[in-house]
């Protein structure tokens, strides 16, 4: 589907898209777009997001430090000879 819209370039060439521009991309805060120029058009698309982008924060609310590793490698130990057989 094609649709055009015109903007306003301010004073320091800036625009601002409108709002049914970043609902049909599904754009969000923090998104990232790519802008590409092919002669004197400009497209504008919303960036894929890489398993980095959407892993960053994952992590935020483990506790840091080796000492969590250890309790971690401690529960898999338990498990692990939870499963095993006993000889």
């Amino acid at each position: 589907m094609t649709s055009s819209t015109t903007l306003l370039v301010s004073k320091s060439r800036a625009i601002e898209l409108p709002v049914e521009v970043g609902e049909r991309l599904g754009l969000k805060r923090g998104d990232v777009i790519v802008i590409t120029i092919e002669d004197q058009r400009v497209i504008v698309e919303k960036r894929a997001s890489s398993p980095v982008d959407a892993s960053f924060g994952l992590w935020r609310d483990w506790p840091p430090g080796p000492a969590h590793i250890d309790i971690l490698r401690e529960e898999w130990d338990d498990r692990l000879n939870e499963l095993l057989p006993n000889e």
